[in-house]
């Protein structure tokens, strides 16, 4: 993905960076975006989150309804999915 201006390309726009080294941010910027201490979480359940230092981040993340492991979040997703088919009645073919 390209946007604005900007020759990077990336899977998807570039909105905030959290960027430590301990507890201590690491300055840069990316299309006009500078790095922080601060990440977001869901978008409609969520709301910001500080980073004080990485060891934070995925429960800090969680938090604010974002889970950061891939194999939990696919493990939440398949849960969810067979919960909803044993309460519907649903059956694989």
């Amino acid at each position: 993905m390209r946007w604005g201006a900007y020759d990077l390309r990336y899977v998807r726009p570039i909105r905030w960076l959290a960027a430590l080294h301990g507890s201590e941010v690491v300055p840069f910027e990316i299309t006009g975006v500078k790095s922080g201490n601060v990440s977001r979480g869901h978008r409609f359940l969520g709301a910001d989150a500080t980073i004080d230092n990485p060891a934070v981040y995925v429960e800090a993340l969680k938090e604010q309804h974002v889970i950061v492991d891939v194999a939990e979040r696919e493990k939440a997703i398949q849960e969810g999915i067979g919960r909803l088919a044993a309460e519907r009645g649903w059956h694989r073919r």
